[in-house]
């Protein structure tokens, strides 16, 4: 992996995970945007790429294209939502535990 993808993956990360930041309006930093934004990016283009969804319109040689921001930002709104649903499990599991503690 060249260092011109690297950067290409970090710049189509911050900005999905800013754009999920604004969507989501959660706290988080500009780190967590960053991570977000990354696993969005692969989660995104992994399913654009599985489901043949064309999201470009001829942008010819740009590197970052409409396509990667979208899918990405798409990408990240469904790890957000996923560790939504983690986290609700996980608290859900606990509290039987603690109930099941006081009896």
């Amino acid at each position: 992996m060249l260092l011109h993808d690297i950067l290409t993956w970090l710049i189509v990360g911050a900005l999905a995970g800013a754009l999920t930041g604004l969507t989501v309006n959660r706290a988080g930093g500009r780190f967590a945007n960053l991570m977000i934004g990354l696993v969005g990016a692969v989660v995104g283009g992994h399913l654009t790429g599985k489901f043949h969804i064309n999201l470009g319109f001829g942008l010819g040689n740009v590197t970052i294209s409409f396509k990667d921001i979208i899918s990405a930002t798409f990408g990240a709104l469904l790890f957000i939502l996923f560790l939504f649903l983690i986290k609700q499990i996980w608290n859900y599991i606990f509290k039987k535990i603690d109930e099941s503690l006081e009896e």
